[in-house]
């Protein structure tokens, strides 16, 4: 069902909660070492840049909060490290204030996107399995293709019927598994 692990290309991952926790967490640490590692180049400059991938990273394995986990960890370290005063969690700059609140606001955005493509991808899954268990349950066989005909399921009923299995059949064009032919004419 839904709840099993999907690839990570256009499927979703249903993690426990912990899990998807610690992934905030390590994805969080992982960008703000990035950044530390980039100091000698960059100083105090571009305090955020390594962290808007890890924010990717956390809401697209762990959904919405994990996401916002992920941003809050991220803002509060660019605080301390790289926002004057540097290693102090006071600002004094309100330009630092408002990109701080748009990094926020940009974190959240990106969460809520992940979360909205989970829900939908999930609600496919969900609605592909329900497809899947009534062709196989339907007493006559039944081939489904696509716009352009070619095979996309066959039932077990069909299989039998075709000699076909679904494996085999599957992208092929449904003319070419289900030979119709006219029967006074006996022509396809």
């Amino acid at each position: 069902m839904v709840s099993r692990l999907r690839d990570v290309f256009g499927r979703v991952w249903r993690l426990p909660p912990p899990t998807r926790y610690a992934i905030a967490v390590i994805a969080a640490a992982v960008g703000i070492s990035l950044r530390l590692a980039l100091d000698p180049l960059w100083g105090v400059k571009l305090p955020l840049i390594t962290m808007f991938p890890t924010i990717m990273v956390s809401a697209w394995f762990g959904g919405f909060w994990p996401g916002i986990v992920t941003t809050l960890l991220s803002a509060i370290a660019a605080e301390y490290f790289w926002m004057p005063p540097v290693h102090s969690l006071r600002m004094s700059d309100p330009g630092d204030v408002v990109g701080l609140l748009i990094f926020v606001v940009i974190g959240g955005l990106i969460s809520g996107l992940n979360e909205t493509w989970r829900r939908a991808t999930t609600a496919v899954i969900s609605s592909e399995d329900r497809l899947r268990t009534t062709l196989a349950s339907i007493g006559d066989g039944v081939i489904a293709t696509d716009d352009e005909g070619r095979v996309t399921a066959l039932n077990a009923v069909a299989e039998a019927l075709t000699g076909w299995s679904e494996a085999e059949a599957l992208g092929r064009r449904s003319a070419g598994v289900f030979v119709i032919v006219d029967e006074p004419s006996r022509q396809p």
